[in-house]
């Protein structure tokens, strides 16, 4: 159904009874018969050659194609490759397994025009295809109501399929789904990217969710790429919305699609993701997603090539460059470009064109036994079918080097300039006969590259090269002939013809074996007509210079000359006194040459690399002003155009690690990554923001200032100690050591000895403490005690003084034989001879209350934070008593200062109260009564009051002959009689 163009084969005679030919299904054979020796079998029918065996192989799958790639999964597993794919009712059991278990399909998928009949179709073929390089058709499904391919991620689109439809205008689509009323189901959910073609989806009414599936991430953002007609739309009865989860985009209602293209950051400059962070871009070499974001190893398909399980832009290539040798060495890592592949060896049936595997070589090249393709020295090698001179035959020998027959021009009135057709000729395999030639051919020139006659058949089974009766011959002018293999020669009957050359010069030369294989009869006898250049002992083919079996001095392409002097600075000669010739020198060479490689010439056309000439110096190198290849600076990345380490003319093309500017806008410098950033800056990969300039490189950044050297951002990052500029705390560089620590010998900042207590301590770096005047301080003892040391700490303040054998000591608390401390010099004692006071449970000594415990009491020597009860605060700050004729109750304040008032007792009089008094007792003109609760000082008890003796209140009688009288609880005022 889809032809490949047509194969010769040529039956050689080393085809053996095995032989055998591996050919493309369907491609037509043109067989061509050539070199069978026996002339007997030389036109029979290909029919009738019954030990050649054609094994026509189908381009389906074989072991060859399968090359190993990574599946997403954890580990990689061998991937299948296979041609195109049709699908239909004229499938089979030998088709279904040729393709099943493909993975990639370089070709199309086409499944087509099923029959509503089908008991079923072998869908499984379909299940494990991952990517398609060309078109997906899916149209004419009859009542399949799903096909599904649930592994396919990606569209490659290099094939599409041209329509023009009556609701859409002509497009080329690579995706196709169409006449399919009863598909319900998206064949391909996880679908990715379509690279390249339009997207046609008609008259499939139960494919919902087309408007909630975001094409435009699936196409590379293309807009508009997507053609539908009679398709389910939202809200009809076969279709449901997606559920709140996917966000409004899916497959259908239970199924999201995931989108790998417009969620992702700008930081990933047009690459698919799997997230939408900075780190989340698939790797460059990635085309239709990724299964991690790790490297080249996780991609769903490869942007360019495929080499085993990794995604790059280039195959290793043949050759590598040597820097010892200045020349390029065969890669022992190479491979060949296959497709999207990267392969170990061509196919057998495949040629190798430079690095690409190729069906046949391309114009301009040829190939050899080994299938390498190679550049045509003017015109390529054709093999062709001679015989007798004609129209149609000139016209088939158009561009042949090799007649595989016989050639022979008789009777024919052709033209000389019809038949310089014949020019490309170089060999012909049995005989050449030009005789009777009616028109003026004065010379056979229009042959003159031709080098060899095989004389496999001969001419009247006798003559492998015949020239007789030709009226108007003049010359051979066979400039090239220097061998007939097998048969004679006769030169005869031609009337004009000189011939300048004998029997024995031709035996000489090597063109025949023996003398005896030579018939001339010439008019002219023996003249000797050779040019002057010739070698005339050797003879020649006519009078030109160009005519000459062999040179006197040198032979320039076939043109004998007398030095080897360039005409042309193209063409630079020299000469080579070993072979008489006229060497070529190399292309590259200027001025001249000592011979015809690189390394020979005297001067370059362009650049010198090492002794070579070469068009340009190699990818790591770069030309001087002088023209020789030096190597780039070592931090240069993909080349350099001069010594600099910048990025631009004269600098590096690009950076393995970038030094910026403060602003990151531009490029200082560049930085080998293998030697790291210069002083004070660490190596960093840039994620935000999105559109930094230099996002997702490699720049070198400013350490933090405390910093000397980093291997990352802020203090933490410092490295060792030694690298903070100023201390070390915890592993995090800092301006100083903080409260309790010191700064040691090798930057760290280290714990003070807990005696040293809050005010911390410092490192002693002379003999004379700096700090020690309070204490001789330094390592801490076991016995919490610190001693002053040269080369240690000593602590800036002690909390405590201990005077231990006459040396002051540092101590974090009192011990038990001195438990009092000195308040003003924190020098621990064993009593106090001053004010004593307890703060925290610390007793000290000082010569005052301090605040927290002003007051004294009772001109004692111990500090109280207040008074006692029964005092009151004097006004210096002592506690003095209250006066004894005020009551005194637990808890409660007794009096607000020294006096016998009424109103400083708070809780009222201890015995009586006489007038604004209190008093211990009444005087002699007074008696005690009893006063309610609540006189006079809002007492809750009984208090006495001293009255003045006045008589009977009631009856006039005088009180010393009254008698006691009880008075009733409610009444204010009782009298009271004593004795």
């Amino acid at each position: 159904p889809r032809p490949a163009p047509p194969v010769m084969i040529y039956l050689r005679p080393w085809l053996t009874t095995s032989g055998s030919f591996k050919l493309r299904s369907c491609q037509p054979v043109k067989f061509i018969v050539s070199s069978i020796r026996k002339p007997s079998m030389a036109w029979l029918s290909v029919t009738l050659i019954t030990h050649l065996t054609l094994l026509v192989v189908p381009q389906g799958v074989s072991a060859s194609q399968q090359t190993p790639e990574v599946n997403g999964k954890s580990n990689a597993q061998l991937t299948t490759r296979c041609s195109s794919i049709w699908l239909n009712d004229t499938w089979n059991d030998t088709l279904i397994q040729r393709f099943r278990g493909c993975n990639i399909v370089e070709g199309n998928v086409e499944v087509t025009s099923l029959s509503n009949s089908l008991p079923y179709m072998p869908l499984s073929v379909l299940a494990n295809i991952s990517e398609i390089t060309g078109y997906l058709r899916l149209e004419n499904l009859g009542n399949l109501t799903e096909l599904p391919m649930p592994l396919l991620r990606l569209v490659r689109g290099q094939q599409t399929v041209t329509k023009t439809l009556v609701f859409s205008e002509s497009r080329d689509y690579s995706v196709i789904i169409g006449n399919a009323s009863e598909l319900d189901k998206w064949p391909f959910p996880q679908l990715q990217e379509i690279s390249s073609g339009d997207m046609l989806l008609y008259d499939a009414p139960k494919l919902c969710n087309v408007d909630t599936i975001d094409w435009e991430d699936i196409q590379n953002r293309r807009v508009n790429g997507v053609v539908t007609h009679n398709v389910g739309r939202d809200g009809n009865a076969f279709c449901q919305a997606c559920k709140e989860s996917c966000g409004g985009y899916c497959w259908s209602a239970q199924l999201c699609q995931t989108r790998s293209l417009k969620s992702c950051s700008s930081a990933c400059a047009g690459r698919r993701c799997l997230g939408t962070g900075v780190f989340d871009c698939c790797d460059s070499q990635c085309v239709g997603g990724c299964y991690a974001v790790t490297d080249n190893t996780q991609c769903v398909g490869c942007k360019t090539y495929q080499n085993s399980n990794t995604c790059v832009d280039k195959c290793p290539s043949l050759d590598i460059y040597d820097s010892n040798t200045f020349q390029y060495v065969p890669n022992p890592d190479a491979r060949y470009i296959l497709g999207s592949q990267c392969v170990l060896q061509c196919p057998d049936t495949m040629f190798r064109d430079g690095q690409v595997c190729v069906d046949s070589c391309p114009a301009g090249k040829y190939s050899n036994d080994s299938m390498v393709c190679l550049d045509c020295n003017g015109v390529c090698p054709k093999d062709c079918v001679g015989g007798d001179f004609n129209s149609t035959l000139l016209e088939n020998l158009t561009n042949c080097t090799r007649i595989m027959t016989y050639l022979k021009i008789s009777r024919s009135d052709a033209l000389a300039k019809d038949l310089e057709v014949l020019a490309s000729v170089r060999y012909i395999h049995q005989y050449l006969e030009v005789s009777v030639v009616k028109t003026e051919l004065k010379s056979l020139s229009f042959l003159r590259n031709l080098e060899e006659i095989a004389g496999t058949v001969l001419d009247v089974e006798k003559f492998a090269l015949t020239v007789v009766s030709n009226d108007y011959l003049e010359e051979l002018g066979l400039n090239s002939l220097r061998k007939i293999h097998n048969g004679k020669i006769i030169v005869n009957g031609n009337d004009k013809l000189c011939l300048s050359v004998t029997n024995e010069q031709l035996v000489a030369a090597g063109v025949i074996n023996s003398s005896s294989d030579v018939i001339f009869f010439s008019s002219c006898g023996s003249q000797t007509l050779c040019h002057s250049q010739c070698n005339v002992s050797l003879g020649c083919w006519g009078a030109g210079d160009n005519q000459c079996l062999a040179c006197q001095a040198f032979d320039d392409d076939g043109t004998c000359v007398a030095n080897c002097t360039a005409m042309d600075s193209d063409r630079l000669l020299v000469a080579n006194a070993a072979t008489k010739k006229c060497d070529v020198c190399h292309k590259e060479c200027a001025v001249g040459c000592s011979g015809v490689n690189p390394d020979d010439c005297v001067a370059c056309k362009h650049v010198q690399d090492g002794p070579f000439c070469r068009p340009r110096c190699p990818p790591t190198k770069y030309a001087n002003s002088t023209g020789h290849c030096t190597d780039c600076n070592a931090v240069c990345k993909d080349g350099c155009s001069g010594s600099g380490i910048h990025m631009g003319r004269g600098g590096c093309k690009n950076c393995e690690l970038f030094l910026l500017n403060d602003n990151e806008t531009s490029v200082v410098e560049c930085v080998a990554r293998q030697s790291g950033c210069p002083a004070h800056k660490y190596a960093h990969v840039v994620s935000e923001p999105a559109n930094h300039p230099f996002i997702l490189r490699h720049v070198c950044r400013e350490c933090d200032p405390l910093c000397t050297a980093c291997s990352g951002a802020g203090p933490g990052n410092c490295g060792s100690s030694s690298n903070c500029l100023n201390a070390s705390n915890d592993d995090i560089c800092v301006a100083s050591c903080p409260i309790k620590k010191y700064l040691s010998p090798n930057g760290t900042c280290e714990l003070c000895p807990l005696s040293c207590g809050e005010a911390g301590c410092q490192l002693i770096t002379t003999n004379t403490s700096s700090g020690c005047g309070k204490s001789s301080c330094g390592t801490e003892n076991t016995d919490n005690t610190t001693n002053l040391l040269f080369g240690q700490v000593e602590c800036i303040s002690c909390p405590y003084i201990s005077i231990i054998n006459g040396s002051r000591v540092c101590v974090a608390t009192c011990q038990a034989d001195q438990p009092i401390v000195n308040a003003s010099n924190h020098v621990c004692l064993d009593h106090c001879y001053q004010l004593s006071y307890n703060i925290n449970g610390t007793n000290f000594c000082s010569s005052e209350c301090p605040d927290e415990k002003p007051l004294l009491y009772r001109n004692s020597s111990e500090c109280h934070e207040q008074c006692p009860d029964d005092t009151f605060v004097a006004s210096a700050r002592h506690c003095n008593d209250c006066a004894s004729e005020c009551q005194r109750r637990d808890g409660k304040p007794t009096c607000i200062n020294g006096s016998s008032l009424i109103g400083s007792c708070l809780n009222g009089c201890k015995n009586f109260r006489e007038d604004e008094f209190c008093v211990t007792s009444c005087t002699e003109d007074r008696v005690a009564i009893t006063e309610g609760p609540g006189h006079p000082t809002n007492s809750d008890e009984l208090s006495q009051k001293c009255v003045p003796v006045v008589g009977d209140v009631t009856t006039g009688t005088p009180i010393s002959t009254l008698s006691t009288t009880a008075v009733a609880p409610s009444a204010n005022l009782s009298l009271a009689v004593s004795g």
